[in-house]
């Protein structure tokens, strides 16, 4: 199986389920940064807080289901990530027999809903008609909310320094509302990018 063909799968049971969604994560990056980059995963984000009717979804694509959590992915507290009581952000599916897996975000992702929003006019044709892929600027803030969290995921710093460098004019007024109104931080080591933005 290889990437396009899990990936009209997915697009075919979110379309049939009626439920809004966006490419996500590296098969976007490769949309917008200046040299593709490989990945072995397709990342969604998609309308749903119910983690319930999401890991249906992965069911159906024969893939098993692993809950990331809120705590999980901003490193603590450790008592809140024992306990497993925050919102899951994130349902991988994985299988043992297949290759490429598919991670659905979830609407309680923080910078999920606006980029969601902002998707559907941004569709992309991967040869079974057009995708909704999530714009260049919230791709950044997706992987500047990642890094804020984690800042050693030296591919995320990579993805947004390659798409800022291939990128002529982002919306510059766009990204700066949404780091203030996410609170995000820019690494040092891609601030030359954002300087005199």
């Amino acid at each position: 199986m290889n990437l396009l063909f899990r990936m009209q799968q997915a697009v075919e049971v979110f379309q049939s389920k009626r439920i809004r969604f966006a490419l996500a994560g590296g098969m976007v990056a490769s949309l917008y940064r200046s040299q593709p980059r490989a990945t072995a995963d397709i990342d969604f984000a998609v309308w749903l807080n119910d983690e319930t009717v999401a890991g249906e979804i992965l069911n159906s694509l024969g893939l098993e289901t692993h809950q990331v959590r809120k705590a999980q992915l901003e490193g603590g507290p450790a008592f809140a990530i024992k306990r497993g009581n925050t919102p899951v952000y994130m349902l991988c599916g994985r299988s043992a027999d297949a290759y490429i897996g598919v991670d659905l975000i979830l609407l309680s992702m923080p910078w999920v809903n606006s980029a969601l929003d902002r998707a559907q006019a941004n569709a992309v044709d991967f040869g079974f008609g057009g995708v909704p892929c999530i714009t260049a600027e919230d791709l950044v803030l997706s992987k500047l909310y990642a890094l804020n969290n984690q800042p050693t995921r030296f591919m995320d710093l990579d993805d947004i320094r390659s798409i800022l460098e291939a990128q002529s004019e982002p919306d510059w007024i766009y990204l700066r509302d949404q780091l203030k109104h996410l609170g995000l931080s820019i690494p040092d080591a891609i601030k030359p990018w954002f300087k005199s933005k």
